[in-house]
Order: structure tokens, then C-alpha cells, then sequence
């Protein structure tokens, strides 16, 4: 559990502090621990499996040796990481390190020759990091006392710390976690944030407040298989007004981001205009974040490529004048690179990579029939008909409604079942649950 920020630190905050500044302000001894273990574990493959031992399940700071540890694996000889931080000052931070009788390098040290007592060919690193600046005498001092140890000593003091936190994309999504200071580069982690937003905005246009839970439709995993790696690269889940088309792609959505895919919803109205999709993503995706940096939306895709796919859900086509010109832009996109006139382009001249993304977009009928017959017959193009409900679908859903129809009850199940075919006849009864 991460503390939360006092007032006074978000304050300085607000007052436009640099990170430096920000990170040499922090108090918060358990907050700071918190992000230097984060920024060790992006910055250095070595430190990525860093175990924290000087912070306890509520994020507050407990009595420890050492304040995390690691042995990288099939190491030879075996190399333990030791790491230990502080806030202390700077006029105390030489005692903390180095002279005090509990100092962090002595403890580190102590524990290394306990492990050398089994393990005699073992190295040790000693991570010291610090939120403060450090004078050239003391890192000296420091390098000296580890070599004399027999240890390496790597510090992390706050002009390193700050300058990860400033010119990576991780460290952008780190400082605006553990400091407040917005990111303007986006990372993974910031897709999956803006995935998440992005799905709850579309829930509002979709859905009524509230509805209760959705109904299981084979539909979902239709989608749901379809988008996996390998897959086509454009879905069209097609049938009439009412029946359940956007209501699957919510949540299809849903269930990708939950498994920690990428994923966003992007309304159709920034596609008219965009010189591209990635145009329009950029857009999009600045309209969340609008710290941003351009070009996120060339980022979000590469960063996607790199997982699996993005899955991008297109909808509200079908009532807009330009309907057909949305639908066949997405064709587009999805179409395998043949260089000829009208074939999408990313933002600088290159069509993204062609399994990079799926496109699902929800269409009516009549929008479907304007592309050619051709087009819906290619391997990258999938059509899944969003029809009447199945049996199981209409009685699930009438129970999630009506609870005291007891599955075990003949006349219940009965009652049930008919209103099920009901459903399954006129879709518009779906407005007791979800559709």
C-alpha cells in the first residue's frame, strides 16, 4: 500500500519544482524506497528482481539489515545485490553511509561475510541510493571502503535518479506515480492507464448507469480469439441497431485489458480529418494525457508490436454522414502494404506493421454492404454477426434479472426457457439486462 503525498509535498509540486528539486524535498522515507527499488528495477536488468525487505505490507518502513536483496540467477560465481536507502541528509549522510556503527555500507558488508562463510567465491554489489546530493569526497570514500570490503558499490543519488525519472519513458510513468509530476513520454505502463480510461468513457456511451452484470455471448470470444497474434487484423461485427454489437466490444475490451494486453477504445469522429490512424490515435490519446508528447500514437503501437497486438475498438460510425469513408479507412489500415494510391499511412509515410493492431469496429448491415464482396472474403478481414441471442444467453440473462427462477424449479425453468425465445425473437426485450 503506497503512502499518499502530503500536502506540503504536493505543493512544491505544484510550484513547478524540477524532479531533482522534488526528489530532494521527499520526506517520505517509505515513498522514496518505493521508487528507487522501481527505478533499480527498470534502469538495470541486474536489479529487476530486486526483493524489498525494508518495507512492510501497509508501505511503511521496518527495521532491517539490509533494505533489499537479490542473487541473479545462474550467476558464476553467484552475485548477491544488496541495496540500502536513505533520505538522511546531506550533512548526515556520510555517518548513515559510511562512519556510523550501523552504517548501510557496514551492514551490507556484514552481510556478505556471513554469506562467504558458505559461499567463498560469492561477489557482492551494494546499491546505495539517496534523494540528496552527493560531494565527490564521500562517493570516493564510499568506493574505497566497498573495494576494501572486497564489495562494488553502485550509488543511485538524486542527479542519476532524476535523470532516469526525466529522459526515459518508464521513468515518466515513475515520476507521475510516486511524485505527481505529469509524464509526458508515454510508456507501457501509461497505455495500460489510458486503455482503462479510454474503456470507462466508452461504457458511458454505451451502456445505461446502472445496468447490472453483463450477460456471457459466444460473441466475445469470437472477438476475443480473433484479436490474438496471428490473427485478422480487422473485425467487423456486424448486425442491426440494438442487438448487442457494441455491448460485446465493451466487453472484449475489457477482458483484454484485464489479462494485461493493450488496448483503447478510439471514437470514430477523430478518424474525419486525421491524415492517419496514428494520427488519430495521437490525438486521442492527448486528449487523455494531455501532457503528452506528439507522436503517441506511433508510440502506442510500437509499444503494443512489442507485447502482442493493440486491440483498437472503432465504434459510433454507423450515424455519422461519413460511415462508408470510416469503414473503408479501416480497411485500409488493415490491408496487407501494396504501395498503391489510397493504402493508409502512419505518421511518418509507413503503414504500421501489419500485425501490430486489430481493428474491431461494429457495423450495421446497410454500412457493411458498401465494401466490396471481395474485401469481406480476405484472410485479414473477420465478420461476426451480432444475431439473435442463444437459448443459454436469454435465460442466463432473464435469471441475472429474475433470481428467484430457480434452475431446479420444472415450472420455472420452463417459464424461463419461453422467454428466452421470446428474447431470441424480439432483441429489443434485452433492455432487461445489458443490450
Amino acid at each position: 500500500m503506497l503512502p499518499v503525498r502530503t500536502n506540503t509535498e504536493d505543493q512544491l509540486i505544484a510550484n513547478g519544482m524540477t524532479t531533482a528539486a522534488t526528489l530532494e524535498s521527499l520526506t517520505d522515507r517509505s515513498r522514496f524506497e518505493h521508487l528507487a527499488t522501481s527505478v533499480l528495477r527498470k534502469a538495470d536488468p541486474k536489479y529487476a528482481a530486486i526483493i524489498q525487505t525494508g518495507v512492510n505490507a501497509q508501505g511503511e518502513t521496518i527495521v532491517a539489515p539490509i533494505d533489499g536483496l537479490h542473487l541473479i540467477p545462474h550467476s558464476n560465481p553467484p552475485h548477491y545485490v544488496f541495496v540500502q536507502h536513505t533520505t538522511t541528509n546531506r550533512e548526515r549522510l556520510r555517518g548513515k553511509w559510511l562512519s556510523n556503527q550501523d552504517a548501510d555500507l557496514l551492514k551490507a558488508t556484514a552481510e556478505a561475510k556471513r554469506i562467504r562463510l558458505k559461499q567463498e567465491d560469492a561477489v557482492f554489489t551494494v546499491v546505495l541510493t539517496t534523494n540528496q546530493r552527493v560531494d565527490k569526497q564521500l562517493a570516493i570514500d564510499a568506493f574505497q571502503g566497498a573495494q576494501d570490503e572486497q564489495v562494488a558499490v553502485d550509488i543511485w543519488e538524486q542527479s542519476r535518479l532524476a535523470d532516469f525519472l526525466d529522459s526515459t519513458v518508464d521513468g515518466h510513468w515513475l515520476r507521475k506515480f510516486y511524485l505527481g509530476i505529469e509524464a509526458e513520454r508515454l510508456s507501457a505502463d501509461l497505455v495500460h492507464q489510458l486503455g482503462r480510461r479510454s474503456l470507462e468513457l466508452y461504457r458511458r456511451e454505451v451502456l445505461l448507469p446502472g445496468q447490472g452484470p453483463f450477460v456471457h455471448r459466444s460473441l466475445v470470444e469470437n472477438i476475443l480469439a480473433s484479436v490474438q497474434p496471428g490473427g485478422p487484423r480487422l473485425c467487423l461485427v456486424t448486425g442491426q441497431s440494438g442487438y448487442g454489437k457494441s455491448v460485446a466490444t465493451v466487453q472484449a475490451l475489457d477482458q483484454w485489458l484485464s489479462a494485461g494486453s493493450f488496448g483503447l477504445w478510439l471514437p470514430a469522429r477523430y478518424l474525419l480529418g486525421a491524415a492517419s490512424l496514428e494520427a488519430a490515435l495521437d490525438t486521442w490519446l492527448r486528449s487523455l494525457h494531455p501532457a503528452l508528447q506528439s507522436d503517441a500514437g506511433r508510440v502506442a503501437i510500437e509499444l503494443a508490436s512489442k507485447a502482442g497486438r493493440l486491440l483498437l475498438c472503432i465504434d459510433h460510425t454507423n450515424r455519422t454522414p461519413e460511415a462508408a469513408q470510416l469503414i473503408r479507412l479501416g480497411v485500409s489500415v488493415a490491408a496487407p502494404p501494396s504501395g498503391g494510391p489510397g493504402q493508409a499511412m502512419g505518421g511518418d509515410g509507413a503503414q504500421p506493421p501489419a500485425d501490430s493492431l486489430c481493428q474491431v469496429i461494429p457495423v450495421w448491415p446497410e454500412q457493411l454492404a458498401s465494401l466490396p464482396p471481395k474485401v469481406l472474403e480476405q484472410p485479414w478481414v473477420r465478420t461476426f454477426a451480432a444475431g439473435d441471442l442463444l437459448p443459454d444467453e436469454c435465460v442466463s440473462m432473464i435469471r441475472s434479472k429474475v433470481p428467484r427462477l430457480s434452475p431446479t424449479t420444472r415450472s420455472a425453468s420452463s417459464s424461463t426457457r419461453n422467454c428466452g425465445t421470446s428474447a431470441q425473437e424480439k432483441p429489443w426485450t434485452c433492455s432487461l439486462s445489458n443490450y
